[in-house]
């Protein structure tokens, strides 16, 4: 049985999955199994998978699942862990890279604190903004798990971190399909319910921003939808398991600046005026608040929202 399981979700990656997936088969770790979702692209992504692994020395260890057609990232993951044999498990998208001893790094932490995830440090490219903080927090553990996600300490994506298969599926952990923007909803679920966290203190994973990815593009209905489906999917976790005042607070404030990245995304999106404005209405009354600069910015009228931030967001996005 492998220790580790690295899962790598497979659509449309031609011109990155050489590389991509050279990073992962030249780890220092051995006991590795790759997992392979082939989730039915239109280009030669899988091609050049064989190309690839064909007579490399790990060829055996990489396995491959094919779905009967597209079904998204999360769909995709989810197939991966349900294929996966190792003890640990660990995302990587396929466009990325990840450093050679990644894996021995997270697999080294997790078993000398006997957590149930990992936290790695993350080396952003292709951006001049900077949106990823990384906080040797060292060892977390109980709801300061939460509290320290609520508050930035770390990133809510899959991808760099190490699990412990066993805690997600005693959690019965999924990504829900259809979804984008998934992994906020994962990551607040797996630090509401993790009993211990570590940080790996260096880089271990190369997340790459390209111009055509989801974060950079001009936001489609679809992106809008789901965001708003997140921050309602939020609220009632909040209002569920948010333990005490301060808690409930930090998560509220998390909420909040979801739905002020949501009004900037509306000034770069498909809708027309008036649509746009009706879903900002929408979006203000999910999660009223009293206090803070982001509450302060989503109490104006829409129309004074759009002259204050809809020029100078669209050059911070130029820009990026």
């Amino acid at each position: 049985m492998y220790k580790v399981s690295l899962i790598i979700p497979i659509y449309n990656v031609a011109q990155f999955i050489e590389t991509s997936l050279l990073s992962a088969l030249h780890q220092s770790f051995d006991s590795i199994e790759y997992v392979l979702i082939d989730d039915c692209g239109t280009d030669n992504s899988m091609e050049v998978v064989q190309e690839v692994i064909t007579n490399h020395p790990r060829r055996k260890d990489v396995f491959i699942y094919r779905h009967e057609y597209n079904q998204g990232l999360s769909a995709a993951r989810n197939t991966g862990m349900s294929r996966a044999t190792g003890k640990y498990i660990f995302f990587m998208d396929s466009d990325d890279e990840i450093t050679p001893d990644c894996i021995e790094s997270h697999y080294n932490a997790i078993k000398r604190s006997d957590a149930d995830f990992t936290v790695g440090f993350v080396k952003l490219l292709g951006t001049t903004s900077k949106h990823i903080i990384n906080n040797d927090f060292g060892v977390l553990s109980g709801r300061s798990i939460l509290l320290a996600f609520l508050q930035g300490q770390f990133i809510e994506t899959a991808w760099n971190k190490l699990y412990l298969k066993s805690f997600l599926l005693e959690n019965s952990l999924s990504f829900e399909l259809g979804l984008l923007h998934e992994d906020i909803l994962w990551g607040v679920k797996i630090s509401s319910l993790a009993s211990v966290v570590i940080a790996v203190p260096k880089e271990t994973y190369l997340y790459k921003v390209r111009s055509s990815s989801i974060t950079t593009e001009k936001c489609s209905v679809k992106r809008l939808k789901s965001y708003v489906y997140i921050i309602e999917q939020l609220l009632l976790i909040c209002n569920m398991d948010a333990g005490n005042e301060v808690e409930r607070k930090l998560f509220s404030d998390y909420i909040l600046r979801l739905q002020f990245t949501l009004a900037l995304l509306l000034q770069i999106s498909e809708l027309s005026y008036s649509d746009r404005k009706k879903l900002y209405i929408q979006i203000v009354s999910l999660n009223p608040q009293k206090s803070g600069k982001y509450a302060f910015a989503l109490k104006l009228p829409y129309c004074l929202f759009v002259s204050l931030f809809n020029l100078p967001y669209r050059i911070y996005k130029h820009l990026k």
